[in-house]
């Protein structure tokens, strides 16, 4: 099914046949299917930018995307 689909150049017949890949994974596949969604319940300064959460591999790996924007109104008064 994996390759038929792989070799499909229909747009329409090929999401069908992803569509019957998901549909046998689902009814046959006994296995710990967990739901990942970018859901970030956590609370963070206004000042702090590009911080991006992942919640699956935690955030360890982005902590050097983020930086403080120091010209923002809630930044005045904090140490650099």
């Amino acid at each position: 099914m994996v390759d038929a689909q792989r070799q499909e150049f229909d747009q329409e017949r090929h999401r069908q046949l992803v569509y019957d890949v998901q549909r046998y994974l689902l009814d046959n596949v006994v296995a710990r299917l967990d739901w990942v969604a970018e859901i970030d319940r956590g609370t963070r300064w206004p000042y702090v930018k590009n911080h991006q959460y992942a919640p699956w591999f935690s955030d360890l790996f982005s902590k050097a995307d983020p930086w403080l924007d120091s010209n923002h109104p809630t930044f005045q008064g904090r140490p650099a």
